[in-house]
């Protein structure tokens, strides 16, 4: 796995640069309309692929009032969960982020919430994808901020600048929702794709995901 050596919330504790952009409020990521596409870059590695749902053109929206679309139904707040988890994976957002729901602004007047979601609906879709072997758990060798000890550093196997959290800890880690808290190294451990998980397709992850929650 090739990684690329920038540490998330370089800048400040701002979330993923020019992707995703902090308003102020802890849980919203406000997201601008140059950011949604099908392909755009991830600050830390090559592109990132996104999945949106088309957005019904009648109504309000047809007529250019404003409105703020959000996701309520059962299950389209799941695909819109999945495909928020597949983005943060991509993106390789740090855990004490992922709780956090997004805002895509599609114009002035017109967006699109996402989540917030709570952190069992995260590793719902999170743990699967890790027992397939398609994410891991990755933190930055030397941090560009103060962050409190861990105690997995030990065992985690350095990849240049980074750590890669031993399968056993990164099981751990997402199982425990207290740990990931903004400021410490649990809450920066970041979510990464592997190797494999590059190999499959968008759909596939969706099936994955699927079948932990069709089976429990």
């Amino acid at each position: 796995m090739n990684y690329l050596t920038l540490g998330n919330n370089a800048a400040h504790l701002h979330t993923h640069i020019v992707l995703r952009h902090w308003t102020g409020d802890p849980t919203r990521i406000e997201r601008p309309t140059s950011d949604i596409s099908t392909h755009r870059a991830s600050p830390r590695r090559r592109s990132a692929t996104r999945h949106t749902s088309e957005l019904p053109m009648s109504g309000p929206a047809a007529r250019g009032a404003a409105y703020s679309l959000s996701v309520t139904d059962d299950d389209s707040r799941w695909l819109d969960l999945v495909s928020e988890m597949h983005a943060a994976v991509w993106e390789e957002a740090p855990l004490h982020e992922i709780t956090l729901g997004t805002v895509d602004h599609l114009s002035a007047d017109r967006k699109v919430v996402h989540g917030p979601w709570t952190a069992e609906e995260c590793q719902s879709v999170l743990l699967p994808w890790h027992r397939a072997g398609w994410i891991e758990l990755i933190a930055d060798v030397d941090p560009l901020w103060s962050l409190t000890s861990a105690e997995w550093r030990p065992r985690a196997l350095q990849h240049g600048a980074f750590l890669v959290l031993a399968a056993d800890d990164a099981t751990t880690l997402l199982s425990d929702q207290a740990r990931w808290v903004l400021g410490t190294a649990d809450g920066h451990v970041m979510l990464c794709r592997t190797d494999e998980g590059e190999t499959h397709e968008h759909p596939e992850w969706i099936a994955v995901a699927e079948q932990s929650r069709t089976h429990g």
